[in-house]
């Protein structure tokens, strides 16, 4: 059973989907978004995922969780949203507070602070009254007793959810709405570097994938990993410094990892050899960078 349609009402969202790198895989972009502050709920780590949901809690006492309020949503971004969260949840019409931020202050930023149970409540002076849809969790045995905080249960495995968030682009929506998220550069693009390519040459090409309309397919990309594996690593350091330095992109997270050395660049016979032995690895380094074009202000 499928949840009930937004109707361009707007969503609140309180989880991974308050990290822009997440909303680009998934929709191409960042919505507007406002903050906004959900009463008497409480947000708890699920077993065994990096994602948390939320419950009520009659013992609250004015207490509540930061998210932001999406508005303006088109129907397939609403739709997309509703694939992503899955049987788990009930799609909920919720009464939340909006509060009225500085002109400087932006509403992922703000609902990035306030995890625990000794978190400060927000100032709530001069916040409006909305109503938005929420996603609410129904199977209280799946949860752990303890809060999520992202800083331990979700940042330091961002970027493997972000191939997974991937995966679910390219492998579970629906053939109409993945069409459409390919359309506007939803999902993960990822430039493989190599160490006997320049590094003018790299950031060019970099840049032609981050560019609105790329001549030599998808029509962007608004998030990209950079891999360089062994001697590429300077290089790929190089290309996303650049990036940033020129403000076509942001650098969102980088990462190490092990992985095993390519047996067709070390040729068959050490390959062979190195079949009855220990496979033979090379560090790889990894680095998101997501796109400033159309970035919401």
């Amino acid at each position: 059973m499928g949840h009930p349609p937004s109707n361009g009402k707007p969503v609140f969202c309180y989880g991974s989907l308050l990290w822009e790198p997440v909303l680009k895989v998934l929709l191409g972009k960042r919505p507007s978004a406002r903050a906004a502050f959900l009463k008497g709920y409480k947000r708890y780590r699920v077993k065994g995922q990096r994602f948390p949901a939320i419950m009520e809690d009659p013992n609250a006492e004015g207490g509540g969780i930061r998210g932001v309020m999406f508005e303006g949503l088109e129907a397939w971004q609403s739709a997309a949203f509703d694939e992503f969260e899955e049987e788990e949840y009930e799609k909920r019409l919720v009464p939340v507070v909006l509060p009225k931020l500085g002109e400087e202050e932006d509403a992922l930023a703000w609902s990035h602070v306030g995890f625990g149970k000794d978190a400060p409540l927000p100032s709530l002076e001069g916040a409006e009254d909305a109503t938005a849809w929420a996603y609410i969790w129904v199977l209280p045995e799946l949860l752990d007793t303890a809060l999520w905080h992202p800083a331990q249960d979700f940042i330091p495995y961002q970027t493997e959810y972000l191939v997974m968030c991937d995966r679910f682009v390219r492998d579970e929506l629906p053939e109409e709405l993945y069409q459409k998220c390919m359309e506007v550069g939803s999902g993960l693009t990822e430039l493989r570097l190599s160490s006997s390519r320049g590094t003018s040459s790299s950031i060019k090409h970099a840049e032609e994938l981050l560019a609105e309309k790329c001549s030599q397919g998808p029509a962007w990309a608004n998030l990209m990993r950079i891999a360089g594996m062994g001697n590429a690593i300077p290089l790929t350091a190089a290309v996303a410094a650049a990036l940033e330095a020129k403000n076509v992109a942001r650098i969102e997270s980088l990462s190490t990892e092990m992985v095993p050395f390519p047996s067709d660049s070390i040729g068959a016979s050490t390959a062979a050899k190195q079949s009855k032995s220990r496979p033979r690895v090379a560090p790889r380094l990894l680095v998101y960078v997501s796109s400033n074009a159309g970035r919401a202000a």
